[in-house]
């Protein structure tokens, strides 16, 4: 059986550099629990939302 955990945090860009070093550290943690993948990803445009905001513009 496969499964996809994933989750979305917003950060202000200028902690960019700090979260990447944060995920490559926590790389091997994950793999040890089973990760066969470990994806990173970022929005660069990001709009402001009426419900839910992850740009940052509050």
């Amino acid at each position: 059986m496969h499964s996809i955990g994933g989750f979305v945090c917003a950060l202000p860009a200028a902690n960019k550099d700090a979260y990447r070093q944060a995920a490559v550290a926590a790389a091997p943690l994950y793999t040890e629990f089973g990760a066969t993948r470990f994806v990173e990803n970022w929005g660069d445009d990001v709009s402001v939302g009426k419900v839910t905001d992850l740009s940052g513009a509050r």
